[in-house]
């Protein structure tokens, strides 16, 4: 088990967690992370998910659509434009207000992808099925991620320590 991160060696804990992210996706960079997603799922070590620019080019949007199909995820961590591509849907706007305002959208969207963050002007938001949570501790408890504080910088820069140590492995 030499070629497998040691994350999946151990018992996992419930504050360590798998983030792929996907940035420039080439095939390589694909298989790679449905390797390391399938031990993850195999040890029961959280998934999450941040697919980036997934609506801008096909190839993103195909990686997005073989990653779900193989691998089991925790979170999917996106703003609201990126959920709305996943979709399928186009951007009505930016802000927590049309969050606010499209709840309804925002549950059918979860009732397809089931576990989703939707991160905007520092507000974090998890899906649960229909449901949206708010709370911090309930959102930890949801997910098994018992450090998760989920905070995110207005300005779209993100701080790794919002899962306290999380692990990224695709870079």
């Amino acid at each position: 088990m030499s070629d497998v991160p040691e994350i999946f060696e151990k018992e996992s804990s419930r504050d360590q967690a798998v983030i792929l992210k996907m940035t420039e996706m080439t095939p390589e960079k694909l298989a790679t992370m449905i390797k390391l997603g399938k031990e993850a799922n195999r040890y029961k070590v959280p998934l999450l998910l941040e697919p980036i620019a997934v609506g801008e080019s096909i190839e993103q949007f195909h990686s997005f659509q073989e990653l779900i199909k193989y691998l089991s995820f925790d979170v999917i961590i996106a703003d609201f434009t990126t959920i709305l591509a996943l979709s399928g849907r186009k951007s009505m706007g930016d802000g927590l207000e049309i969050i606010r305002e499209n709840e309804q959208l925002l549950a059918e969207i979860a009732n397809v992808y089931q576990s989703v963050i939707i991160v905007e002007a520092e507000t974090v938001f998890i899906s649960a099925g229909a449901s949206l949570i708010e709370n911090d501790a309930v959102q930890a408890k949801g997910f098994n991620l018992a450090l998760m504080t989920a905070k995110y910088l207005a300005d779209g820069e993100q701080e790794v320590s919002a899962i306290q140590h999380a692990l990224s492995f695709i870079e």
